[in-house]
């Protein structure tokens, strides 16, 4: 089996996301038959074009029929966003993937550092982590003897933990599974690079409409609060709901208005608008019994979950509006308004939004997701999505 080790350096924005603007791929390192060939991307002004075909050359011709690394799904996809796409063909080994299904799903994520205490073979370097990047100075401004060295390091020691992991994921009797697992690792890359491409001018219209719906929905629900507490209700507060339907006091301190009148200085006898803090208490009757079991441990308040409202028999009016309310403020909040958000913070230029894809996460073993989470998406979601494929009729 000829196979070649991968690791890259990157800018450290939201820790080298490879679908930031903000970053750039500054080193890569190879690893073939112990050798290190170590290329400078953007660390400098220096041309690197002809360096990108060197690698290409390394990683996808024929020569090689294993790509390896640790967490090797971020290094291919900055390969990917710089045009280097493995062949098909070519498999994959993540140390990091091998290392969670060996170790029965547990733990999250293992580090480098991890592995290579649990297996012996020393530790990486913290140098470049502890001496710049904890420190905000980023990968370019790193001294080039300095972050070459650590880049061969890491090459050399995931090269050990490579060949370590192969032979106990045999002994395993797990070969199958991993094998299956690395098969995945490629889909999702692919998944993670291409992203899911949004109507964002769509989703703000939509944006408008469900805050305007929320807003109407909110004034309905405080006609069930006394005409005192109307002022100072919060709908988004699960102790205030909880009063509302099982009864209970709230105290807080609102903002009251008064008039001052200067008795000295330049203003004597000018009387104005001030506003001073003043407590209140407001106690609320009961609506409804609240069910066994879903007393919080503040005293006096109720779990007011969606699970839980759908179960409540009345006032039928109050349970609808609240359902709709959460559901609403969960569109709005995590997508209509999360997503953009988490775009324009992870600087996305391609109008897509690249979640990560993870398989070193679920103890069960399954895919999840996370920044954003696109699992689960509400249907309304689906009108969003632009499809970059031609459908074809098929009889």
């Amino acid at each position: 089996m000829k196979y070649a080790v991968l690791d890259v350096e990157t800018s450290i924005y939201a820790n080298g996301h490879p679908f930031s603007a903000c970053n750039k791929l500054c080193m890569v390192g190879i690893r073939i038959n112990g050798v290190n060939s170590l290329f400078k991307i953007e660390y400098d002004e220096e041309p690197y074009g002809e360096k990108l075909e060197r690698i290409r050359n390394l990683v996808c011709g024929d020569a090689i029929d294993y790509i390896v690394g640790y967490n090797l799904k971020f290094d291919l996809n900055w390969l990917a966003r710089y045009g280097i796409v493995l062949p098909p063909t070519t498999s994959v080994f993540d140390c990091q993937l091998a290392e969670f299904i060996l170790a029965a799903q547990s733990p999250v994520f293992p580090s480098l550092d991890y592995c290579l205490a649990k297996y012996g073979l020393g530790s990486k370097s913290d140098v470049i982590l502890r001496e710049y990047w904890s420190k905000g100075i980023d990968t370019p401004q790193v001294p080039l003897e300095e972050l070459s060295a650590y880049l061969r390091e890491d090459l050399r020691l995931t090269d050990e933990l490579f060949q370590t992991t192969t032979i106990l994921v045999e002994r395993s009797g797990l070969g199958n599974l991993v094998r299956l697992h690395m098969q995945d690792l490629r889909v999702l890359q692919e998944m993670e690079f291409n992203g899911i491409c949004l109507d964002w001018a769509s989703m703000d219209a939509t944006r408008k409409q469900v805050e305007e719906e929320l807003n109407d929905i909110n004034r309905q629900i405080l006609l069930y609060c006394p005409e005192d507490a109307r002022g100072w209700f919060n709908t988004g507060s699960n102790d205030h709901i909880s009063a509302l339907l099982y009864g209970g006091t709230i105290n807080g301190k609102q903002s009251t208005p008064y008039e001052h009148t200067f008795t000295s200085g330049q203003r004597v006898g000018e009387t104005v608008w001030r506003n001073r803090w003043q407590n209140f208490q407001c106690i609320f009757p009961r609506l409804v019994d609240p069910q066994d079991g879903t007393e919080l441990k503040k005293e006096g308040f109720w779990s007011t979950g969606a699970d839980i409202l759908k179960q409540l028999p009345k006032p039928k009016a109050l349970l609808s509006l609240l359902l709709k309310q959460a559901e609403l403020s969960k569109l709005l909040d995590t997508y209509l308004v999360g997503f953009p958000k988490k775009a324009k913070e992870m600087d996305w230029q391609d109008g897509c939004i690249h979640s990560t894809l993870n398989q070193t996460v679920a103890i069960t073993g399954r895919l999840s997701s996370s920044k954003p989470n696109q699992q689960n998406l509400p249907e309304v979601f689906n009108e969003f999505i632009i499809t970059r494929f031609e459908r074809t009729n098929t009889r």
